[in-house]
């Protein structure tokens, strides 16, 4: 496991902002767990995070056999987060663990390292006032990840709207149509960038990058965005200046072995 530059857990308080506004949270001296009971399996809401770097294997195991009975329950999988600003190393406790999905880096991005967008007339942003807006914003996202429309994510946006104070949704037009989607969480003096999605008919425009220039000189923050190693926007966004690694995250789920 790499490790990250930071040595703290600010992308875990980070991401617990936007998380908050989906699923239940609950603390506990090993970490945390996440779960959204109503929503779909997806590992990303339905987890633990370790915390504990000095948790035992008797604590551990402890921990699993409560937490699977809990998952089963409500039909998820039990899937467990480390990040490496914990954990250097992968722990042994997850010697019975096989990894899930790919490296998830978390990157810190200085809002003055990205140039302002260049003028477009063709291009507007707007920030989702009302329903209808949040409608045009829930088809551009869907039709980004060939999602329906009724998805339990949608569908928590829409009863949760508008959301809490400091989360915002954004949309990007092109040529007066919705193109492109941002959703951002305020964090103290930064802000998670989260919720993006480009409508297939216009991916590959570099509408997703214009949207996120025009978000850091709009709003003036550094803010996080979290990427799979190796993909083009995590070249992109680890290589900027100034920008920083504050986290590095594999998945676990447990071995059918």
């Amino acid at each position: 496991m790499s490790t990250s530059s930071s040595g703290n857990n600010e992308w875990a308080d980070a991401e617990d902002s936007f998380l908050n506004n989906f699923c239940e949270i609950e603390i506990f001296p090993w970490g945390r767990r996440y779960l959204w009971a109503e929503g779909p399996d997806h590992q990303k809401f339905n987890f633990i995070r370790l915390l504990d770097r000095e948790i035992d294997q008797g604590v551990f195991d402890a921990l699993v056999n409560e937490q699977t009975h809990y998952y089963q329950r409500h039909s998820k999988s039990l899937y467990v987060k480390v990040g490496d600003s914990l954990f250097p190393e992968t722990p042994e406790i997850l010697a019975n663990f096989s990894p899930a999905g790919t490296l998830l880096v978390s990157v810190l991005v200085d809002s003055l390292s990205l140039s302002p967008p260049e003028a477009n007339e063709a291009i507007s942003i707007k920030k989702c006032k009302n329903l209808s807006d949040l409608e045009l914003f829930i088809a551009v996202n869907a039709s980004a990840r060939e999602w329906a429309l009724g998805h339990p994510i949608y569908n928590g946006m829409r009863a949760g709207f508008p959301p809490r104070q400091g989360a915002e949704y954004y949309l990007l037009f092109l040529n007066g149509e919705p193109a492109c989607t941002t959703a951002i969480t305020y964090f103290n003096e930064k802000f998670n960038s989260a919720g993006a999605g480009t409508h297939k008919k216009f991916q590959r425009l570099g509408l997703f990058n214009y949207m996120k220039h025009w978000l850091a000189h709009e709003i003036q923050k550094d803010f996080y965005v979290q990427l799979n190693e190796g993909e083009a926007s995590f070249t992109y966004y680890s290589k900027l200046p100034g920008a920083r690694i504050v986290n590095t995250e594999h998945g676990f789920t447990i071995s059918d072995e």
